[in-house]
C-alpha cells in the first residue's frame, strides 16, 4: 500500500504508513520529504515532519537502513529546514523501543515518539512557539 504524502498547511509534511510499502513507495516518500525540506529552505523557513504509522505497517530492514543513510545524507538539510519530527506508534511497547533508540543516536533535529495524532501536533506547536536558534535578542 502506498505511503499517503500530504502538507497539513504550509508547514506539516504528514507521511501515513498503513500495511505493507514496497522499497519503491518508500524511495517516492523520501523523495517527497527531499522536495518539501529543498522548498522549505529556499523559502528561508522550516517545516516539520510528521510520520504516522499504522499498527498493521512497519519497515523491512532494508528500509530502516535507508532511512537512516537518507537522514545523513541531509543532516544539513534537515537542521536548515525542518523544527523537527514527530512520529506516532500506537502501541506503548513499540513507542518505548523506539524512544530508547532515539536516546541512544544524535538526530540532526529534535524527534519524539507520540501515542496519537493530537499529541504529536502539540508538540510540535510548542517547536513552532520556541525561538530560532539563530534568532538574535
Amino acid at each position: 500500500m502506498p505511503i499517503d504524502c500530504r502538507l497539513q498547511g504550509a508547514d506539516i509534511l504528514v507521511l501515513v504508513y498503513s500495511g505493507d510499502f514496497s522499497d519503491a513507495e518508500y524511495e517516492v516518500a523520501l523523495a517527497r520529504m527531499n522536495e518539501e525540506l529543498e522548498r522549505a529552505k529556499g523559502a528561508n523557513r522550516k517545516i516539520a515532519l510528521m510520520s504516522v504509522g499504522a499498527s498493521d505497517s512497519g519497515m523491512t530492514s532494508r528500509q530502516r537502513a535507508r532511512s537512516a543513510e537518507w537522514v545523513r545524507e541531509r543532516t544539513s538539510l534537515l537542521r536548515a529546514a525542518c523544527v523537527g519530527q514527530a512520529v506516532v506508534v500506537q502501541g506503548a511497547i513499540q513507542r518505548g523501543v523506539l524512544t530508547a533508540i532515539l536516546w541512544m543516536i544524535e538526530y540532526p533535529v529534535p524527534i519524539k515518539a507520540h501515542a496519537n495524532d493530537e499529541e504529536a501536533q502539540r508538540w510540535i506547536g510548542s517547536l513552532f512557539a520556541q525561538p530560532s536558534p539563530t534568532a538574535q535578542p
